[in-house]
Parts: structure tokens; sequence; C-alpha cells
């Protein structure tokens, strides 16, 4: 049973949850997923997370100390803007 999924698919992400939902749904891994931000198409990204959060999944970003940090919906778009990539780290409340 797999505890950690990183994503590594360079804007292929739904495609990757898409075919992993049986796994995510029953096994619960944790998922590392980076998002494109704007101007990059990512609308794959967005679905991904969608996706994911459909699940049950929860997105946190991690902090300098290692820690995982909820964040809420505002954050998260707020985020998607700017830059080039953020990463997430996606878990179901156990």
């Amino acid at each position: 049973i797999p505890t950690l999924m990183k994503s590594v698919v360079e804007g292929a992400e739904m495609l990757l949850i898409k075919g992993a939902r049986e796994t995510l749904a029953s096994a619960a891994p944790t998922v590392v997923m980076e998002v494109w931000k704007p101007p990059a198409k990512n609308e794959n990204h967005r679905d991904a997370v969608r996706l994911l959060q459909g699940l049950g999944y929860h997105p946190h970003a991690l902090t300098d100390d290692g820690a995982l940090r909820p964040r809420a919906a505002a954050a998260r778009e707020e985020e998607l803007s700017g830059g080039e990539s953020v990463n997430f780290v996606f878990q179901k409340p156990r």
C-alpha cells in the first residue's frame, strides 16, 4: 500500500490523478504535486487539485522547518498567480 505519491509529470497531473483515483480513494497516500502558476497554462493543474479535493484531500504548504501548514481556498488561489510554480502536499484527514 503506497503512503506517498510524488507527481513529476510536467502537465499531465490530471491524467495521473484520474489513473490513480482508486488507489487514492482506498490507500489515501500523501500526494506531493507541483502546480504551475499563470501565465503558464495550468488549467490541468487546477483540475487535478479540484479532483484531489473531491476525493477528500486537503492542500498544505511545507514550512521551512518541514511542518505542514493547511492552506485556505483563498490562499491557494492567491498562490496560483505570479511566479512559476508552487508545491502542495495533499493529505486526507486521519
